[in-house]
């Protein structure tokens, strides 16, 4: 995965697989991102939002 930065505190972001996701109500399974380890923003790389989670999000709507 490329390095990337935080835009606010300028530290390197940290790879973690614990990034809490929801779907309205619904808690969704963990997903890969990165996390700024100073003040905790959060990132979805975009293959995961327009793969993994738009599959999801069209399965739930068909519910």
């Amino acid at each position: 995965m490329k390095e990337w930065y935080c835009a606010k505190d300028k530290v390197k972001m940290e790879e973690v697989y614990d990034i809490a996701l929801m779907y309205g109500d619904m808690e969704l399974p963990e997903a890969e991102g990165l996390r700024c380890p100073v003040c905790g923003a959060q990132y979805i790389d975009e293959e995961t939002v327009t793969g993994e989670l738009a599959s999801a999000e069209q399965m739930l709507e068909a519910k």
